[in-house]
């Protein structure tokens, strides 16, 4: 008699200990979904739309960021933004650090500047992206007589043209394209400087120690069929 109650204390006990395992799984799973982990679903046009459909400030600058991810791409540009999803929040990266102060048109952040119109007669997009302290380069796609998304991208040591040039349609025609290169020179540059919260412009005097000049092999035309040559850029 003992024995047999013995046996069903027992089985009690591991059916309690199976139920409190269900219930341990259960409330992990549910932990990862709101942290992120099981919530991660692709960001495909139909779901930005989506989005945009209940927040659109939302899904302007989601569509935004992964427009501005396709034309790094194109061009070779590994410093895209990388899109976290945690619950219901979208974090953006540049490498390890985070960019904050996505607003309604623009983003202004210390490494990351953006200005955008989804305008359909004057639609525009313009980056600065600062990968690192002395380097930086410019991205902007505006509509033009050329063609309909116009292309212009600019490379900057210490804020002088320096590298890679471009002046292109997005569809791969090629107007402009060539090297900077930098050579000493003392001079003063003027920056102009727009305040996005109060329009307001301020002039900036800068004192430079280098100037651009092109260098190797420069493409012209249409179709990039003009050739230049200049003097070989430093390796």
């Amino acid at each position: 008699m003992k024995a047999l109650e013995k046996k069903r204390w027992k089985k009690l006990n591991t059916n309690q200990n199976m139920e409190s395992m269900k219930k341990y799984l259960i409330g992990l799973v549910l932990l990862l979904v709101c942290e992120g982990v099981f919530a991660q679903q692709p960001l495909t046009k139909s779901r930005i739309d989506s989005i945009w459909s209940y927040n659109p400030d939302l899904g302007n600058t989601l569509r935004i960021v992964k427009q501005y991810n396709k034309i790094c791409t194109s061009l070779g540009i590994v410093d895209t933004l990388r899109i976290s999803e945690k619950g219901n929040q979208f974090l953006y990266f540049l490498g390890e650090n985070e960019v904050k102060n996505f607003k309604s048109g623009y983003c202004m952040d210390d490494r990351f500047e953006l200005t955008y119109s989804k305008n359909s007669h004057f639609p525009y997009l313009h980056v600065k992206v600062k990968p690192t302290i002395n380097r930086q380069f410019e991205l902007s796609v505006s509509k033009d007589y050329k063609c309909h998304n116009y292309l212009v991208l600019k490379n900057f040591s210490n804020g002088v043209l320096d590298g890679r040039y471009i002046e292109r349609c997005l569809n791969g025609s090629v107007f402009v394209e060539g090297m900077y290169t930098q050579v000493d020179s003392v001079y003063q540059d003027t920056l102009s400087h727009i305040d996005y919260h109060t329009y307001e412009e301020t002039i900036e005097i800068v004192q430079r120690t280098k100037s651009p000049i092109k260098c190797g092999t420069w493409k012209f035309g249409e179709y990039g069929n003009q050739i230049k040559h200049y003097l070989k850029c430093p390796d």
